[in-house]
Formats: structure tokens, C-alpha cells, sequence
């Protein structure tokens, strides 16, 4: 039978059906290419850097609006999504915080988990939302959040990266 480009049969003997794709290879250009880049921070809440308002530690249920594309060397046409090292630093409640696009309904997963008083750190890759943002949600207490850019993700056309190629597991390090 053949069908959404690939042509399958089942030979005689066979333990599964054999596919064939019977699609030609798509060239995309840099689409999902990772650059990185030197880490730059670009929002940090204690100095106001990347929202304009000195000191503002985001609140409980406060979500705010970052700008990611135009600011640490994520370019503002070209880029898909971005990596983003997150950090709550010295929050007043245990919680999280949640990373999305800006534009999108929020999402009911945590991005980043906390607890009372503890700096912690994670790596988020996001799609960048209208405006070139990325909103950051903090439902409790209230928290420092830092934002430093690692690298994007190109869209078409975008500037040229590097494409993910898998190995098999191994150990590089046993201690």
C-alpha cells in the first residue's frame, strides 16, 4: 500500500512491513540549526535590566514579558526559539516559575523548580512569542529571576548553525 510519501509492503516471511520513503530530500536552509552564542545576560529583576523597573521582583500570580530576539545576539529576524539559562534567585516561597512563548495561553507545567531562599538554575529552550518575547510566570512568594541567552534556534533563511547528530550511549567518565 502507499500513502503520505512512503510505499510499505510485507514480504513473505517477513516479521513487519517493509517502508520505503518515496519522498526526495526537503532542503530547509538553517531551519532548527542551532547558533550559540558567548552567554550574555539579558533580564535580571534585581537591577531592572531587560524590564525597565529597578528592583521589581516578580509577585505572586505575576507573569512578565521578556524580550528575546534584538538583545544578547539573538538576531530579530532569523530566529525560531531561544535557549535561555532561567535562575529564581532568593525566592520567598518554595514554587516555580513557567517559560512560554508571549501570545499563547500559559501553560500548566513548571519550567523551573524552587525552594524558600534557594538560587537555582535550569535550561530552557522556547519558541520566541509575538513581540519577540518570552513571558515568565512565578504563581507564588516572590522571586529574582535572571534570564541568560545561550543560543537560539534558526528559522528559515536564518543565519546558518549546527544540526543535532545522535550516537549511541556511552560513558565518557566514570569517577
Amino acid at each position: 500500500f502507499v500513502g503520505a510519501g512512503r510505499l510499505a509492503w510485507f514480504a513473505p516471511g517477513a516479521r513487519q512491513f517493509q517502508l520505503l520513503n518515496a519522498n526526495p530530500p526537503v532542503d530547509y536552509g538553517s531551519l532548527g540549526e542551532f547558533v550559540p552564542l558567548t552567554p550574555e545576560r539579558i533580564l535580571d529583576t534585581r537591577t531592572g535590566l531587560g524590564t525597565g523597573a529597578s528592583g521589581a521582583r516578580v509577585g505572586p500570580g505575576q507573569t512578565i514579558d521578556i524580550t528575546v530576539a534584538g538583545v544578547g545576539g539573538v538576531p530579530v529576524a532569523g530566529a525560531d526559539s531561544v535557549v535561555i539559562n532561567v535562575t529564581a534567585v532568593d525566592p520567598t516561597e518554595a514554587g516555580f516559575l513557567t517559560v512560554f512563548p508571549s501570545g499563547v495561553e500559559r501553560p500548566t507545567i513548571s519550567s523551573l523548580n524552587f525552594r524558600t531562599g534557594v538560587t537555582v538554575a535550569n535550561l530552557v529552550t522556547m519558541p520566541i512569542g509575538v513581540n519577540n518575547q518570552v513571558s515568565v510566570y512565578n504563581p507564588y512568594g516572590t522571586v529574582d529571576v535572571l534570564f541568560d541567552v545561550a543560543g537560539f534556534y534558526s528559522s528559515e533563511g536564518g543565519p546558518s548553525g549546527s544540526r543535532f547528530h545522535w550516537t549511541l550511549p556511552q560513558r565518557i567518565l566514570d569517577t
